[in-house]
């Protein structure tokens, strides 16, 4: 069953009810991945450096201030002796944290992968919560907190926690996370359409590279096709045609058929909680194309 083409979204205000919904589970979350206190829990250091991290910006800093004074001959005036680690600690002061400001904007952004990318949420009913793009649901999101009274206007600002400088998914073990948000799903009588984010991202650019290799009848070029070719190329997802340059690509029934990925932690996470594979998962060719 293709939900995707076949399904139907709800209204905004559905999806705007359902966000409200789960920041109103904050509490519980900090509860269960904090219970010592946030500053004690691994999701402090989602956005917060640990102490060997913070001396080894130290050092890269003196080394980068230390060559530049060393051309301008200021070594003796700016540079003190570099400190070792323990004489370091004493004088280390940790960036404070603000709470519950990162923990609603790693929620929120966690949530986004599971139901605003490829991937979406639906209803009983198989109708789609549309959550929009990027930029739409940060200003949803900036929305409800304020209404919500979770933090201060003044302060919180979705975008910025997104580029934040030391945040680092990567190693942090954020399935506690994605287990809150399921869980709350599941409850909510909600649930998940699988979608692989790269099959989509390759057909999509097969798509517009066909387009274009027969949209311009006088041999013009449009602005972008030689940059998604480029892409085409270094993905290495298809050949040029010796007698005409344009790209060809290979069946993609076959790739489909042959899809072994690794589920990765929000798919396993989803499994656990449900107990079943998400619909999508694995990837048909015929949900596809």
């Amino acid at each position: 069953m293709n939900l995707l083409s076949d399904g139907q979204f709800l209204p905004s205000e559905d999806a705007e009810l359902i966000l409200k919904k789960l920041l109103e589970t904050i509490p519980q979350l900090t509860g269960s991945i904090a219970p010592e206190g946030f500053t004690k829990s691994p999701f402090f250091y989602y956005y917060h450096q640990t102490l060997a991290e913070e001396y080894q910006m130290y050092r890269r800093i003196r080394a980068m201030r230390f060559k530049d004074d060393k051309r301008e001959k200021k070594i003796l005036v700016r540079n003190p002796p570099l400190l070792t680690f323990e004489e370091f600690i004493p004088g280390y002061k940790p960036m404070p944290h603000h709470l519950p400001d990162e923990i609603v904007a790693m929620l929120c952004e966690l949530f986004y992968q599971i139901a605003g990318g490829s991937c979406k949420i639906y209803n009983q009913d198989n109708y789609y919560y549309g959550f929009g793009g990027s930029d739409h649901y940060g200003q949803t999101v900036q929305k409800l907190v304020y209404e919500m009274g979770l933090t201060s206007k003044e302060y919180f600002f979705y975008s910025t926690y997104l580029r934040h400088p030391y945040k680092k998914a990567s190693r942090v073990d954020l399935r506690p996370v994605y287990e809150h948000i399921f869980k709350f799903l599941k409850s909510a009588g909600i649930n998940w359409h699988f979608r692989e984010f790269y099959f989509d991202f390759i057909l999509g650019l097969k798509r517009e590279i066909e387009a274009k290799n027969t949209a311009f009848e006088d041999g013009t070029e449009h602005p972008t096709f030689g940059i998604l070719e480029g892409i085409a190329s270094f993905l290495q997802l298809g050949d040029r045609n010796p007698e005409n340059g344009e790209m060809v690509f290979p069946d993609f029934g076959t790739e489909f058929i042959n899809y072994n990925k690794e589920p990765d932690l929000i798919l396993k996470t989803y499994i656990d909680v449900y107990g079943a594979y998400p619909v999508g998962y694995p990837p048909k060719m015929t949900d596809y194309i």
